[in-house]
């Protein structure tokens, strides 16, 4: 799909109405719009997502509201005056010039004072033509839900920031070194809380798989573990809060840290420059280290829940096996006659030799009966017994499970944690001396960004921390959850029903653990196809292709970039090399979230000295093809000779021209 137009009026700084139409050979090319710093380029980013999803100004409360609406327009109006602000989007399919989907978001502002305040809730209005070319309009109240599903279904709000995006922003967003914001990304293309949302519903209808009414004492154990169990999953809700909120701190504490490394990066000062780099270094080593830790001791404690009950019962079992061997051996086991043929001729009254088996015959008859029920007793035990002979292969199987050298397994894991800790500990030390001498240097405010990042690490440890223990409390709280699910289920063996139940619960277990490995194979799946994604587009626009060989992105959503010797050099990389990285892993979820939208990106060449952006400009044609692509670039970057290099794929230039209050857009001249 492709914008054929976008109409604005009295959005910020365009005045009145302001259209800019895109002709068709846009549709696979390159759309120049330049302008200097301020004069509007991050407003039409602003103005395109206000019209799709209402995003930019919310639900227009009174203290932004008012910077909304274009200032010489407001100025223009009398006290009491209405206008309306307004935002409409043409697009088209692929094939066709015509319209596919008209969408219109309008306001109403009256002027009140200084301000313009919105005197009704902005409504958004859908037009639609099928492929007859006859159209429908939805644009009453009842038609808003409907209209923003059309909307979503056209590139869904939650990943619209992968369609339009600035440049200058991207290393914020998408630090190599915040992993939280890599893994949301990734997560947000998938469309992974469908899976979630099924995978949540499911758990709380499991929980409460017992809850029909039988008017017993069973029912009120039921309704009251079910209360309990609702708390607690209240309860959990409110830690994933927290933990969001932490998580969140910890990024933007990240964030700020890798700016401040920017920062002394540009600093002249190699040893200073040495001293940052190798700390950033250590720093990813112990993040790296901690999760290695973390996995080893999950890998402990599983091992300890599958092994002990068995290392425990072996003596027990070892003992059993014994007695059936020997009890076997001596022929102290019953002899075994099939029940079955034994009621056959009790019910027949008739041996097979004749006799009569009738127990009010004569007294010979009965005490034949009498011998033949107690022959049925003895095959219980037989077949108990039989059970147990056959059974004896299931319990060398169970002892072959108990490792030999359980403890030795254990030491040697301990051993590990040990040797991590250490290591962990050693990184520590190099880190505090570097910030030991670091601390002395005020050239150009060092000093301050140094005492800055060092709190900001400080902090990170404490919310890590808090973290840590807020997933074991959600832990703590699972686990009562699931004890209180067993009780319900053995409370509901005694109930009506329970065997239909029972199969309804044991479904809901299967689909709950598929729908989990649903959800790790899509994360997984989506994770390395735009870690390859990024790398081909990487080595499509990149000038020196020789120099990174191996790109990825972990199971901990962390980036690397290696040379051929498997050294890593992200953290070293320059910011032209961090900009051409950025935009192909951006250009990387655009293509692999499947949606076809036009791409805006505003300041495309930020960071980027003029080597930098020449080296980029020979590669820059290969950048997104067969997309629309809408460039919204400063006057320093579209030179003369940048122009020539990528003109091959450009299709149309413009201008942005600043005229007091009000931004025009004009073609190119």
């Amino acid at each position: 799909m492709w914008i054929s137009k976008i109409s604005i009026k009295n959005f910020r700084p365009f005045y009145g109405e302001q259209e800019i139409i895109f002709d068709e050979g846009s549709k696979d090319k390159f759309t120049i719009i330049e302008a200097k710093a301020d004069t509007g380029k991050t407003s039409l980013l602003s103005a395109i997502s206000w019209c799709l999803y209402e995003k930019d100004i919310g639900d227009l409360d009174k203290e932004r509201a008012h910077n909304v609406f274009n200032l010489q327009r407001k100025d223009e109006l009398e006290e009491g005056a209405i206008d309306d602000l307004k935002v409409e989007i043409t697009l088209n399919e692929d094939y066709s010039n015509l319209p596919k989907y008209i969408i219109e978001r309008e306001c109403v502002f009256q002027k009140s004072g200084a301000r313009m305040v919105p005197i009704r809730i902005p409504s958004v209005k859908v037009s639609e033509w099928n492929d007859s070319n006859d159209s429908v309009i939805y644009d009453t109240p009842a038609t808003q839900a409907f209209c923003r599903n059309i909307i979503n279904s056209i590139l869904p709000e939650d990943i619209h920031m992968f369609f339009l995006f600035e440049g200058e922003k991207l290393e914020k967003h998408f630090s190599f070194n915040n992993s939280e914001n890599i893994k949301s990304s990734i997560e947000k293309i998938s469309q992974i809380e469908y899976v979630k949302s099924a995978h949540l519903h499911l758990k709380k209808a499991r929980e409460k798989v017992h809850s029909v009414k039988n008017e017993s004492k069973g029912d009120k154990e039921l309704e009251r573990n079910l209360s309990l169990i609702d708390e607690r999953r209240s309860r959990i809700e409110d830690i994933e809060i927290k933990i969001k909120n932490a998580n969140l701190d910890i990024q933007r504490a990240e964030s700020r840290i890798n700016e401040i490394d920017l920062e002394l990066d540009k600093v002249n000062v190699p040893l200073l420059k040495e001293w940052a780099s190798k700390r950033a270094n250590l720093e990813k080593s112990n993040n790296e280290l901690n999760n290695t830790y973390k996995n080893l001791q999950k890998e402990i404690t599983s091992s300890l829940v599958k092994t002990v009950p068995h290392a425990i019962c072996r003596d027990a079992l070892e003992s059993m096996l014994k007695s059936i061997e020997v009890s076997e051996r001596k022929d102290e086991l019953p002899p075994k006659i099939k029940n079955v043929y034994i009621r056959e001729l009790l019910d027949k009254k008739t041996c097979i030799c004749g006799r009569n088996l009738d127990p009010d015959f004569d007294e010979e008859s009965h005490k034949a009966c009498e011998i033949l029920l107690e022959t049925l007793k003895q095959n219980d035990l037989s077949d108990l017994s039989q059970t147990l002979i056959e059974g004896r292969f299931h319990i060398i199987d169970l002892l072959k499970k108990v490792p030999q050298t359980l403890l030795d397994q254990r030491m040697a894991s301990l051993s590990n944690l040990k040797d991590i800790e250490t290591t962990i500990s050693a990184n520590n030390a190099e880190i505090a001396e570097i910030n030991e001498k670091a601390k002395d240097i005020n050239e150009k405010g060092i000093k301050s960004l140094n005492e800055e990042r060092m709190r900001l690490r400080d902090g990170l440890k404490v919310q890590e921390q808090a973290v840590g223990r807020l997933e074991g409390a959600i832990r703590k709280v699972e686990a009562e959850i699931s004890t209180l699910s067993r009780e319900n289920d053995n409370i509901a063996k005694k109930m009506n029903g329970y065997e239909q139940t029972k199969i309804t619960a044991e479904f809901m277990d299967r689909a709950i653990k598929h729908l989990h490995s649903i959800h790790k194979d899509i994360l997984a799946e989506v994770r390395n196809t735009v870690e390859q994604k990024t790398f081909e587009s990487f080595k499509n626009l990149h000038w020196d292709q020789t120099n990174y060989t191996v790109f990825s992105i972990g199971a901990d959503y962390k980036m690397k970039l290696k040379d051929e010797n498997e050294n890593e050099k992200i953290l070293d990389i320059s910011s032209g090399t961090k900009q051409v990285l950025l935009l192909s892993y951006i250009a990387a979820l655009s293509e692999v979230s499947g949606f076809k939208f036009p791409i805006f990106i505003d300041t495309p060449l930020a960071n980027t000295d003029n080597e930098q952006r020449m080296n980029i400009a020979e590669k820059f044609p290969n950048y997104l093809r067969d997309n629309q692509v809408i460039l919204l670039v400063k006057d320093q970057e579209y030179t003369p000779s940048f122009r020539e290099k990528i003109y091959s794929r450009v299709n149309q230039e413009m201008r942005m021209i600043k005229e007091g209050a009000s931004t025009k857009v004009r073609p190119w001249e």
